[in-house]
């Protein structure tokens, strides 16, 4: 829980599909969903075809759906089996009458992994509504986005497009151009994994908090693994890329880098430091933000982290946990309590 992932599809030349998620999107929870359905070829023909009856929406309508499912999770107005996000991903589907459908008219948008299975079984009657993908597109990408629908303005960009203020029901695929688009032009980097589909190839990629694949399968490949084959095929690759698998960092840095004073504190420390994080309240491992990993991509120490998930704790005032360790090699330091920079450089553990 906690993994963030992002499924693209690529068939006939284009993007089709750019679906986030925020649970359990590591190569075990929707890796492996991802493989069950690419692993039959009968799923994989009615993709294609799905796909033909799949419309758009932006981002800002997407955001509003979202809120809306938000809001009726809390207060339980959904199904009794849903009760949170990651339930409401992977449990829902269009098969059968539910309240889900009354939620909101873009709510196929926020289904997660079960975006799969909601293309497969679309029909020119009963349309997928997603986010278009040039909504994902990175900031220097955008600049070469045509938008061609004829209520578009010519100084139209991504940042301003108001479907509703447009009356713009739905977007087409070609509505918004994404000419030569690679797997560059989005902000992949973003999530902690992203899964490739290329339909027009057969093939799946896995990505892993990097624009480089880890693993690479074809659907023939898929077709024969088992699933615990198709997880330990990856951790293999992925275990090639780092054959010592040894983290050679001394010092981590508790706390994520956000857009604050206490950036520039962290980047001061020499650059000796790297940057680690927590979701939900829980310690995880050695990460960076995807911008700040792109800039500092030199540093195999954060690689070296993100790969092995090297355990960390949380210093606050409440938690004495930091007190236990092994001080040489896991040093914290959090942003939100400066005095512990001093602290770790008067016991010169540099």
């Amino acid at each position: 829980m906690g993994t963030s992932s992002c499924i693209l599809i690529y068939y006939e030349g284009k993007f089709r599909a750019c679906q986030t998620y925020s649970w359990d999107g590591g190569i075990g929870g929707q890796g492996a969903y991802i493989f069950k359905f690419l692993s039959s070829p009968k799923r994989t023909k009615a993709l294609k075809k799905g796909l033909k009856h799949t419309t758009y929406i932006s981002m800002d309508q997407y955001g509003s759906a979202k809120w809306e499912i938000e809001r009726l999770l809390q207060k339980g107005d959904l199904l009794d089996d849903i009760r949170t996000w990651g339930s409401f991903c992977t449990e829902y589907t269009s098969h059968e009458p539910s309240s889900l459908y009354e939620a909101h008219d873009h709510v196929d948008a926020c289904s997660g992994p079960a975006v799969l299975k909601l293309i497969s079984i679309a029909t020119a009657e009963n349309q997928v509504t997603l986010v278009h993908p040039a909504f994902f597109s990175t900031p220097t990408a955008q600049k070469n986005l045509e938008f061609v629908h004829s209520r578009f303005a010519p100084e139209s960009n991504i940042h301003n497009i108001d479907l509703d203020e447009l009356k713009i029901e739905k977007l087409g695929i070609d509505d918004i151009i994404m000419k030569d688009f690679d797997m560059d032009d989005f902000d992949v980097d973003d999530y902690d994994y992203a899964y490739m589909i290329d339909l027009d190839k057969s093939t799946l990629k896995v990505y892993e908090w990097a624009y480089d694949p880890v693993c690479k399968y074809t659907f023939g490949q898929l077709q024969s693994f088992t699933e615990a084959e198709f997880i330990g095929h990856y951790k293999e690759a992925k275990g090639e890329k780092n054959p010592d698998n040894m983290p050679k960092y001394k010092v981590m840095l508790a706390g994520s880098l956000c857009h604050n004073s206490r950036v520039n504190n962290s980047l001061d420390l020499d650059k000796r430091f790297e940057v680690c994080s927590a979701f939900h309240q829980k310690p995880t491992h050695l990460v960076c933000t995807s911008r700040q990993f792109l800039r500092r991509k030199g540093i195999k120490e954060i690689r070296d982290a993100m790969d092995n998930r090297i355990p960390i704790c949380k210093y606050s005032s409440s938690n004495n946990e930091w007190m236990n360790l092994d001080k040489k090699n896991n040093i914290l330091w959090h942003p939100k309590y400066g005095y512990m920079k001093e602290w770790i450089l008067s016991n010169g553990e540099l």
